[in-house]
């Protein structure tokens, strides 16, 4: 069974090297962003634990419940397939046959 990282990953590869670079690279920054974001309100301690940290967790955990979601939504409307949440670019073939509706 595939996620969507993965759906997101075919869906880059349909625009080439390129597609995949920059996907790698936007994820791999946005990563570095949220980990260094986390770390920095974690490192202030008991007298950092006040609003950001609170506003941080609850963004997170609003974000992660609308991901799962959208995804739980995708794979019961679209039978379960990677095709069902992502789709690649126009006219984009899906070189699996699992992947096709």
């Amino acid at each position: 069974m595939a996620t969507i990282g993965a759906a997101l990953v075919v869906k880059a590869s349909g625009w080439g090297v390129l597609g995949l670079l920059l996907f790698g690279i936007v994820h791999w920054s946005c990563d570095l962003a949220w980990y260094w974001l986390v770390t920095v309100a974690l490192a202030r301690g008991a007298g950092g634990v006040g609003r950001l940290p609170r506003a941080i967790y609850f963004c997170s955990g609003l974000l992660l419940i609308g991901f799962g979601l959208w995804f739980l939504y995708g794979s019961l409307a679209g039978g379960g397939n990677v095709k069902s949440c992502v789709s690649g670019p126009a006219g984009y073939q899906f070189p699996h046959s699992s992947f096709r509706k």
